[in-house]
């Protein structure tokens, strides 16, 4: 539904990143419309006779508070912007924001309504113990897996709504955004050799790459230099960690893990990349075992399981990988300690000189989940806490009490699970450990 309209500044003085900024009069040409793909995402462009713009920003929300910005990047043309993170069927009020040579002009108030969403995917029964300061907010990027129809990746907002999806025609079980936080990368489950692809679309759904990568599955982890991590099928019968460069169309193998533990029983089901040493952890289920391994295939450590270089742990099964460090980590074991049902996590350092794990932490939210599970330490110290085919999110204070559960009905899997603050910031929360 595109429109237009033309707006005059207003007068007094508005903080500016510099410091003051006077506000001026000038003249802004604003054009807005939905994605025909997926109609919560605003596409605003605009023209202003403000010259030589310093920075612009877009405020919305969903009332004159606004409330949520989307920073404008001036080399698209005409400031093409991307509003995201807005609820489904609901009236959302927006403002351009336009500064140069020290003065600010902002737009008149201007409204855009969102469409409805998706059949099938039921909102999730939230249960807050805490009051909001202690919450981590943000957005959980995810996918429903086990879907009848396939798919969908998808955002949900801190309330539990609906704000993105991708609907795809096969089984969804990663999401992740790019390193540089302008698309959505996409990979089916794939559970036999022969049917991977993985895919790459913009955050306005209307462009779509996709690349027929037969023998990977499972996960997807982006890189710095905007390669993917991705688990493969490999030859021997065992999985190997390989490396796709979406320019060059290259899959590269990088690590075997019977190179790890000397079988070909293995399941790799988790990637996690730490930057700091330019390392993958790899969660090989079948064998109770995470290795780190360099991202030059050289193997650093074995951790769990009877192949382990590692002493100090004792889970059954693991899923998903927190790296926080080159040494730090925190797991998701399906199994938990033997002998008892529960999916426990485990915060772990590893000492490589002694040869040691330290356990930190050690939770048992008292939830079985016999497939998926994730885990992701967030940037105010809180911990996030997935069960993935229980269908349970729990967020978690430093003393490990619940602060807030959202439970999902029964019928499809949440596979993996990222947080972020943003939907504009880069690069991906798990890097570094934020």
């Amino acid at each position: 539904m595109p429109s237009g309209g033309t707006a005059g500044g207003a007068t007094g003085v508005a903080a500016g990143a510099g410091g003051a900024v006077a506000t001026t009069s000038c003249t802004i040409t604003v054009q807005k419309s939905l994605s025909e793909k997926i109609p919560t995402v605003g596409i605003i462009q605009f023209s202003t006779d403000l010259p030589q713009l310093d920075s612009a920003t877009i405020q919305f929300g969903l009332d004159t508070n606004y409330g949520l910005t989307a920073p404008v990047d001036l080399t698209e043309p005409s400031y093409r912007t991307l509003l995201l993170g807005m609820k489904t069927s609901h009236t959302y009020h927006f403002r351009v924001v336009a500064v140069s040579g020290g003065k600010q002009c902002t737009s008149a108030d201007d409204t855009l309504d969102t469409g409805a969403g998706p059949n099938g995917l039921a909102k999730p029964t939230v249960v807050t113990n805490t009051t909001p300061d202690k919450l981590y907010g943000g957005y959980m990027v995810t996918a429903r897996w086990g879907m009848n129809n396939g798919g969908p990746a998808m955002i949900l907002d801190a309330d539990g709504d609906l704000v993105w999806w991708y609907p795809v025609e096969d089984d969804v079980i990663r999401a992740r955004f790019s390193y540089d936080g302008k698309r959505m990368w996409i990979r089916n489950t794939s559970e036999e050799d022969g049917g991977g692809w993985v895919r790459r679309v913009t955050l306005d759904g209307l462009t779509e790459e996709k690349w027929d990568l037969t023998h990977t599955t499972h996960d997807l982890v982006v890189l710095p230099d905007g390669d993917v991590g991705l688990i493969s099928h490999a030859s021997n019968g065992c999985w190997e960690v390989t490396e796709f460069n979406p320019t060059t169309q290259d899959l590269r193998s990088v690590f075997n893990l019977a190179d790890a533990h000397g079988s070909t029983m293995c399941q790799v089901n988790y990637l996690a990349y730490y930057s700091g040493d330019d390392s993958f952890f790899v969660s090989d289920y079948d064998q109770s075992t995470v290795v780190k391994i360099s991202r030059q295939g050289e193997l650093k450590w074995v951790l769990n399981g009877t192949k382990s270089t590692i002493s100090g742990t004792n889970w059954t099964a693991q899923h998903g990988i927190h790296a926080l460090g080159p040494d730090h980590l925190i797991v998701f074991s399906n199994k938990g300690d033997p002998g008892q049902p529960d999916s426990i996590v485990y915060e772990l350092t590893v000492d490589e000189t002694a040869k040691t794990a330290t356990t930190l932490l050690r939770y048992d939210g008292g939830i079985s989940t016999g497939f998926g599970g994730d885990v992701q330490r967030l940037d105010n110290g809180n911990l996030l806490v997935t069960y993935s085919s229980s269908g349970v999110i729990q967020e978690l204070g430093p003393d490990n009490t619940v602060l807030q559960s959202f439970s999902f009905p029964i019928g499809g899997t949440l596979s993996y699970m990222e947080k972020r603050r943003s939907l504009y910031s880069s690069p991906p929360p798990k890097i570094n450990g934020i």
